[in-house]
């Protein structure tokens, strides 16, 4: 039989040993009754990097600044179009506001937030936009004042820009002559977040309230200052980065087999949890393992798994033993794997990190070896 052969038989074997509930995958990496062989080593490193996540059309814009002790400064400006109100001719308008429900804080609680609103000039797709870009925006238009956790934000817009906008609103052109509107910090130590759903520009005639409906999103962030961290510890935050990159040494076991694999990292949750008196820290409950191949190509999801009781994230199953022995037997390739926050709400949640200096819990794979 030929080598290439033999490899798909192997895989093929290890692949049904994964999926069978009576292996030793899974379980006896962590604990059990069993006592496979199984190698222990810690990541060559454990490193943070810079990441901008993908904000583009999310459910939620962000805006506003924070200042966390812990995690550094960073500002937030949130941008909005929305799509046509009218059908049918419309009536002449006497007033608009824009109405943003907050479904989100980082930050201090009892802070009065102040946001800037300005015009988008020119017209834009939020497609795989990340947070790291940037829109041409006109002048202020005015600024805002509210509690970080109001509900309801209501900015009523000037007479000045209604007057101006009145026809291009009131047109069915609107799409192409209104570009939306950008929400960006003045003061303030908190970061809000308002949900698409109930986010709308109202406009007002003489007899009746129009809304035109949030139709496209972005959040664009600025780290201003970097974290401020316990020794043996590595910090990643959801939106704006850092991101932690992971990579191992696993010369000495190549073309071992393999019956499973598990990756443990802990979260220090007691020093993330300490926070300043009516400050709120979101924390990450959710974490992706990707191999980076390249610039070019797309990251393989490995792994992703949600945070146990106690504090530990544990990737394993099927997925992560097929990764690993396709290392080990040279048929994959990657640069690097990469910690992921998964793409849902669009947030800054934050976590702390074990890194490989910990002397407590530093990160570690576990491989079960076939004899």
């Amino acid at each position: 039989m030929s080598r290439l052969c033999l490899l798909a038989v192997l895989l093929a074997v290890l692949l049904a040993a994964c999926n069978d509930p009576a292996s030793d995958l899974g379980s006896d990496l962590l604990g059990g009754g069993l006592e496979p062989d199984v190698w222990f080593t810690a990541p060559n490193s454990f490193d943070t990097m810079p990441f901008a996540d993908i904000t583009g059309q999310a459910p939620r814009v962000l805006a506003g600044a924070v200042d966390d002790p812990l995690f550094g400064s960073v500002t937030a400006t949130g941008y909005i179009d929305f799509d046509t109100g009218f059908d049918g001719t419309a009536p002449a308008l006497v007033g608009a506001a824009v109405r943003l429900r907050r479904t989100y804080v980082y930050g201090d609680t009892m802070s009065m937030v102040t946001l800037a609103v300005h015009d988008i000039l020119e017209q834009w797709d939020p497609t795989g936009v990340k947070a790291d870009s940037a829109l041409v925006l006109g002048p202020e238009i005015i600024t805002h004042t509210f509690l970080s956790t109001d509900s309801v934000v209501l900015i009523p817009m000037p007479t000045a820009w209604v007057s101006m906008y009145e026809d291009t609103l009131r047109s069915s052109g609107v799409d192409s002559l209104f570009h939306g509107l950008a929400f960006a910090p003045v003061d303030g130590q908190s970061v809000v977040g308002f949900i698409n759903s109930g986010t709308v520009l109202e406009v007002y005639s003489a007899d009746d309230t129009t809304a035109f409906n949030f139709q496209r999103s972005l959040t664009t962030t600025t780290r201003m200052t970097e974290p401020m961290l316990p020794e043996a510890r590595a910090a990643m935050q959801d939106g704006t980065g850092p991101g932690v990159r992971v990579t191992f040494d696993l010369d000495s076991l190549a073309t071992q087999p393999i019956n499973g694999a598990a990756f443990l990292i802990h979260a220090d949750t007691v020093a993330f949890q300490d926070t300043p008196m009516d400050f709120v820290r979101p924390m990450v409950e959710e974490l992706q393992l990707v191999a980076v191949r390249n610039e070019d190509d797309p990251a393989l999801l490995v792994g992703q798994t949600r945070i146990t009781d106690e504090g530990i994230f544990s990737f394993s199953g099927s997925e992560m033993a097929t990764f690993f022995y396709r290392i080990l037997f040279g048929l994959e390739e990657y640069e690097y794997l990469e910690l992921r926050v998964p793409v849902l709400d669009n947030t800054l949640n934050g976590l702390l990190l074990h890194d490989v200096d910990s002397p407590d819990a530093p990160p570690e794979l576990r491989l079960i070896l076939s004899s």
